[in-house]
């Protein structure tokens, strides 16, 4: 089925090891989008389908050296949460 011709708005997530899994729930729940579940690398069987790619990067799990490199990059939880950026934990703890 073409993702044109999907009723959906359905991204169904994804990761390495699942490929007849992913292709049976794609077709079975007219999934027109895949993302990767996990925020680190999409599996190869992504490229192959006939559906939208969403890729998230989770820097905790994909790249904890460019994490650590890099803390003004990183979510700022303890702000979105009101805390007191003394009382925020270090990245790495």
């Amino acid at each position: 089925m073409a993702t044109s011709e999907r009723a959906g708005r359905v991204t169904l997530p994804i990761e390495t090891g699942m490929d007849e899994a992913v292709r049976e729930l794609i077709e079975r729940l007219g999934a027109d989008a895949v993302r990767n579940s996990d925020g680190t690398e999409l599996p190869a069987i992504a490229r192959e389908m006939d559906v939208k790619v969403y890729s998230t990067y989770f820097p905790a799990r994909g790249d904890q050296d460019w994490a650590l490199a890099n803390p003004d990059s990183r979510p700022q939880l303890g702000q979105a949460h009101g805390l007191d950026p003394e009382h925020v934990p270090p990245l790495g703890v």
